[in-house]
């Protein structure tokens, strides 16, 4: 087995070893080696807002790059209580950023960038090191929520369909109001009337693939949960026309 875990010198006690530029540079090497794995892993984070102003923030220690020096600095836990003017109807996300080492949580509008297994910076801008996002509503208050390692779960009930019959065909819905562009996947909670004398389901579908089906007893009014991967922030359902979503909801999502 090679460097790291086989030595490539075995240093005497009290010697004075030759130190070469290969050794150095297998070093950094070695060095490299364990931290990217480190540094390019969400840390682990838990996030709460519940008075619709304040967003509480807990994040593990981690590493981010300086924005001022551009070096690799070491932060400490601590927790943050985050808070500004919220905008109305729209997405901030939260950043953690380190000015010649002295950390602050920074609140954009830009989304982190996404093509990657796990979002950990901001969109072109390494320094900023993503934290968490925040859906504000209309009446400028942030959405209730908590969050832990990505997977968010809403305080309330977040309607994005009422009273709308099936066609027999897909339809699709937008979950941009409680969903971001960049999840993964979503929790929905489905009220429905089925006025049919059997068993049906509405069919739920991402990625234009089969659908997944929440099925209601024949003569019922019920509710559904389903959870689906996704990757964008619609969704389309199909359903007979004896069925009706009453209310469709948003419950979480994860990223």
């Amino acid at each position: 087995m090679a460097w790291p875990f086989t030595p490539l010198v075995t240093f005497l006690s009290k010697s004075v070893p030759k130190v070469t530029h290969t050794f150095l540079n297998a070093l950094q090497t070695a060095t490299n080696a364990v931290f990217a794995p480190v540094y390019h892993r969400r840390p682990s984070i838990y996030v709460e807002s519940s008075d619709g102003n304040n967003v509480l923030v807990y994040a593990a220690s981690l590493t981010v790059k300086d924005s001022v020096t551009g070096e690799y600095v070491y932060i400490d836990q601590v927790g943050r209580t985050v808070t500004t003017t919220w905008p109305a109807n729209a997405w901030r996300y939260l950043y953690l950023v380190s000015a010649s080492g002295v950390a602050s949580v920074e609140i954009s509008s830009t989304a982190p960038a996404s093509l990657i297994a796990s979002p950990l910076f901001k969109n072109g801008d390494e320094t900023r090191r993503y934290l968490c996002a925040v859906r504000c509503n209309g009446s400028n208050d942030v959405v209730g929520f908590n969050m832990i390692d990505g997977r968010y779960l809403y305080l309330g009930e977040n309607i994005i369909l009422s009273s709308t019959a099936g066609t027999g065909a897909y339809q699709t819905v937008s979950m941009a109001t409680f969903v971001p562009p960049h999840v993964r996947r979503v929790h929905l909670v489905a009220l429905a009337t089925n006025s049919s004398g059997s068993p049906d389901a509405i069919d739920f579908r991402t990625f234009s693939t089969s659908g997944i089906p929440a099925t209601f007893d024949a003569n019922s009014f019920d509710e559904r949960a389903v959870s689906m991967a996704t990757a964008s922030d619609a969704i389309d359902w199909l359903a007979a026309a004896t069925l009706t979503i009453d209310v469709l909801s948003v419950r979480g999502w994860e990223e």
